[in-house]
């Protein structure tokens, strides 16, 4: 029972925290007529990605903005999108992504 309890809360809280992501997403390709006020509340505070935060990830060249929660992790995700992208071989990939 003790040995279970930890993956168990894992999973629980993994399981929720993917529900809210999925939704938040939903919410982000939603009017705003269609929207929950609670969810546009949770947009505009940035706890959620607002539509226009995740219309950049809808347009050319499509290898940018994949956050799909809140947004923020796009200035942390894009240089590593970037970097990988444009190596030409693996090990020069994660060359640079461990020097910068």
């Amino acid at each position: 029972p003790e040995r279970t309890a930890a993956p168990l809360l894992f999973l629980v809280i993994a399981t929720a925290c993917s529900v809210v992501m999925q939704l938040g997403h939903r919410w982000s390709h939603t009017p705003p007529y269609g929207t929950p006020a609670f969810a546009l509340f949770l947009q505009n505070a940035g706890f959620l990605i607002a539509p226009r935060v995740h219309a950049g990830h809808h347009v050319a060249p499509y290898g940018h903005n994949f956050s799909i929660m809140m947004g923020w992790a796009d200035k942390l995700v894009n240089p590593v999108l970037y970097t990988v992208a444009h190596a030409r071989h693996p090990v020069v990939a994660v060359t640079h992504l461990l020097t910068f």
